[in-house]
């Protein structure tokens, strides 16, 4: 009896200790800086679903989409030849909640050079944007309103007499009355100095004011976004006197007086591509870092400011040993995780490279990496899909998956007719084809932040 009582006692006691020693080993300090090394997948990550869209003969891909009324998704991508320098045809679809299309349209656009981005326009429309070149090589922003079943309704230019246009985003404004659209201009006899500009439309997409952005240095402004009390915050990238390229961030009101900006130069070349509002005045931004060192690749790049100072309250860098990386997108959970979507492409292969040949061959994929709101890496997916995978874009599903958008290059075997490989069966010849492609990834469990801190996300 005396045995047991001392054992029991024992048990509690080493309980009791052990549970102390986790609550301290939990760290709950917010580190300013840390670089991640992520090492190549041995395997692909599960998906809820996958969609493509491909042909053997035609290239394609996704750019991006919207969830629609039924839960379904509209995407809007391109369809071209890879060979010629024609003009692209819009790809307009729409996918179920399983991942199976439910129609596909096709529209040639006179002079399409890309499309950028899709918004809902109303109930049952939806505005295209894009750019394109005239016949006098003039180049001017597009805008297409599709309808329900991706039928064009209308298109519209914006276009200056004396420079070309070049736009980089879109975003809807009072809940789609108005609309901001992010573009670069370069005038005629400066060479090809580019400056950022916002154009303001009227819902037909039509120019209702306009603001030129100039910091003394070439910039642009990649990305928009609405923040909650109506202020545009703006990314992108702009160069300093050392003539480096500089991450460049910027809060405006929606009338485009700036109320702060600053730059962030970061290695050798840095810029950044989105940015969202997150919690307690804060605000996460994305991008890519180039290294000082020419061994190193490019990397992906997250970063926490104070959204009334811009100040930055933490930051990371995500690298890999054998593929350049990009931060493309973030989806913010509401317990305040963090999803961010990181293009892995294969950067070329030096020619005195020892590692064997196949190596270089090795898939691209995508990298979906969870953080807590700290900063630390809480789960890390990669998604593969046929040769290489490419994202443009991070979605919130129906029931909150996180759909990558963007493209995949296929291989199909096709059989030559008329031939014969000596057994009576046809020789067969392998095709290889970029197709549209589009991935849900499962929703993320919710997070019990185990340091009861779930305001403090600033040092």
């Amino acid at each position: 009896m005396i045995n047991r009582f001392i054992s029991g006692a024992l048990l509690t006691v080493f309980l009791v200790l052990s549970f102390a020693n986790l609550v301290r080993a939990q760290d709950c300090d917010i580190g300013y800086e840390l670089i991640y090394s992520l090492r190549e997948p041995e395997r692909p990550s599960f998906t809820v679903w996958e969609s493509r869209i491909d042909e053997v003969d035609i290239q394609e891909g996704f750019k991006s989409a919207v969830l629609m009324g039924n839960g379904h998704v509209y995407v809007v991508g391109e369809r071209y030849d890879e060979a010629l320098d024609a003009d692209r045809t819009v790809l307009v679809a729409e996918v179920k909640k399983n991942g199976r299309k439910a129609w596909e349209r096709r529209h040639s656009i006179s002079g399409l050079k890309n499309v950028v981005k899709v918004l809902r326009h109303g109930p049952g429309a939806y505005l295209v944007l894009g750019n394109r070149v005239l016949e006098d090589k003039r180049k001017v922003l597009w805008l297409g309103l599709f309808g329900r079943r991706g039928d064009l309704l209308w298109e519209k230019e914006v276009r200056d007499e004396n420079s070309d246009l070049e736009s980089w985003d879109i975003v809807s404004l009072r809940g789609g009355e108005s609309f901001m659209v992010a573009a670069s201009i370069k005038k005629e006899g400066l060479g090809t100095a580019q400056s950022a500009i916002l154009y303001t439309l009227s819902k037909e997409a039509e120019v209702i004011g306009d603001r030129l952005i100039y910091t003394g240095f070439e910039g642009r402004l990649l990305g928009l976004d609405v923040l909650p009390n109506g202020d545009l915050l703006g990314s992108g990238y702009s160069y300093i006197s050392d003539g480096r390229r500089a991450g460049w961030l910027l809060r405006m009101s929606e009338d485009g007086d700036i109320k702060w900006q600053h730059q962030f130069p970061r290695g050798s070349a840095g810029q950044l591509h989105m940015g969202k509002a997150y919690l307690s005045n804060t605000i996460l931004v994305a991008g890519t870092v180039l290294p000082n060192t020419k061994e190193g690749h490019r990397s992906g790049w997250l970063m926490v400011v104070d959204a009334f100072s811009g100040n930055v309250g933490w930051q990371r860098y995500f690298t890999s040993l054998d593929m350049a990386l990009s931060a493309q997108d973030l989806m913010i959970s509401p317990d305040g995780l963090i999803s961010v979507m990181l293009d892995a492409d294969r950067p070329p292969r030096p020619a005195f490279s020892r590692q064997p040949q196949e190596d270089a061959l090795s898939q691209e994929y995508i990298r979906l990496v969870t953080l807590t709101p700290r900063g630390a890496i809480h789960i890390n997916d990669a998604f593969l899909s046929g040769e290489t995978a490419d994202a443009y874009q991070l979605l919130e599903g129906p029931n909150s998956e996180r759909i990558m958008v963007g493209q995949a290059k296929f291989s199909q075997s096709i059989e030559m007719p008329g031939t014969d490989r000596g057994d009576g069966t046809p020789e067969v010849e392998i095709e290889k084809s970029k197709g549209g492609w589009l991935a849900a990834a499962v929703t993320m469990d919710l997070y019990d932040d185990p340091c009861k801190q779930p305001r403090r996300f600033l040092p």
